[in-house]
């Protein structure tokens, strides 16, 4: 149960349990249900009906409310992963408890100060402002290929992100970009078919840390534009 900002809402997931349905198996339930704390009103933000003994990502789980406390944000997959292997981010879903309806954001990552998401929506990379909504939107560097990790910048200001091609291991080339957020402008780094990077990491401002498809670790240097094998 988490409580809003301002202590005027609380959200809840409610787990029923695996009930036979004739015909079709055992299902489980969950909603995710919001309530006025003075009044005691209640609306149902969310629900997911799901098959069980079945594999794959599910369940719904709160994660954290909007500063202004009119957004609620929450994911569809509280555990496991997709069917099958292959690169995947949690998805995010907002609910908004004026209009009190939900709609999902795309999988993505949170801002180092918590108060951005950077999401793949579709061919788009999205910035989402948690009490704004969508502020930034860019098309993706190489429309043929898919959306890969994305990785913050420390202070918020820039983000990197790969793409490659591949279901169960990256395959080549792959692609590094960076996107400054204050110019709004996406710049290709690195095509690189030896190594094949397919992880991505962001901790210290001018170094990203990648890793190839052996799991072997490398360093980008942001300010020589090179690319460098860690022993």
């Amino acid at each position: 149960m988490q409580e809003s900002p301002d202590g005027r809402l609380r959200a809840q997931v409610l787990s029923y349990a695996c009930t036979p349905v004739e015909g079709e198996g055992e299902y489980a339930l969950d909603e995710l249900v919001v309530e006025t704390i003075a009044s005691g009103d209640r609306w149902l933000a969310a629900e997911q009906l799901q098959a069980c003994g079945g594999l794959g990502a599910f369940g719904l789980e709160t994660l954290f409310w909007s500063p202004g406390s009119r957004l609620l944000y929450y994911t569809t997959a509280r555990e496991g992963v997709p069917d099958g292997c292959g690169f995947w981010l949690r998805p995010f879903s907002v609910a908004d408890t004026r209009t009190r309806g939900s709609r999902h954001l795309g999988g993505g990552v949170l801002s180092p100060d918590s108060q951005h998401l950077a999401l793949w929506q579709s061919a788009d990379l999205v910035v989402w402002h948690l009490d704004q909504g969508e502020i930034v939107r860019l098309p993706i560097a190489v429309p043929d290929l898919p959306p890969g990790p994305i990785a913050w910048a420390p202070d918020g200001s820039a983000l990197a992100y790969l793409q490659f091609q591949g279901d169960c291991q990256p395959l080549g080339p792959s692609h590094l970009v960076r996107v400054d957020l204050g110019s709004r402008v996406s710049q290709p780094l690195l095509t690189s078919s030896d190594p094949v990077l397919g992880g991505l990491d962001w901790r210290e401002a001018d170094i990203l840390l990648l890793w190839d498809a052996a799991g072997q670790r490398w360093d980008y240097d942001l300010a020589q534009r090179r690319l460098s094998r860690v022993p």
